[in-house]
């Protein structure tokens, strides 16, 4: 049963790059990439567990790493598993991504591994789990209420 749901989600991730892909940086500290709204500053919110990583994107507002969008605390989420593979081809419009260590993703292994969760390098697109104790980098994502 794992091994069947790996192989679902991996089909799911690359099926994901194939989809016509659209990417434009704002002027307010984002980035817009297939509808949904970035953090620019890829480097800005640094690493922490994946708890501390929730805390982090939840408490996210304009005025903190160079946000002018308006945006209010609560409005930033940890992506997706297949939402953050899917901007690997875009990691080059972030400013401060650092391609050596792993992003979280907000996705947890469907069986028996709620201590674990989604990680992508973006050096390589190596998808994989880690422990949710272990710190790694945030790439917050919010949904575009503007446009």
């Amino acid at each position: 049963m794992k091994k069947l749901l790996r192989i679902l989600l991996l089909a799911t991730c690359l099926c994901i790059p194939t989809i016509i892909s659209s990417a434009w940086a704002d002027d307010d500290g984002t980035i817009t990439i297939n509808g949904l709204v970035w953090l620019k500053d890829a480097g800005c919110l640094g690493s922490a567990t994946w708890d501390g990583s929730q805390i982090a994107v939840a408490s996210l507002a304009s005025g903190q790493c160079g946000l002018t969008d308006k945006s209010t605390a609560g409005q930033w989420r940890l992506p997706t598993a297949p939402e953050l593979y899917a901007i690997y081809l875009h990691r080059s419009s972030f400013s401060s991504v650092n391609r050596s260590v792993p992003y979280w993703s907000s996705t947890t292994p469907l069986a028996n591994s709620q201590n674990r969760a989604y990680i992508l390098y973006m050096a390589n697109r190596t998808q994989t789990t880690a422990d949710k104790s272990k710190s790694f980098y945030i790439l917050p994502v919010r949904v575009n209420h503007g446009r």
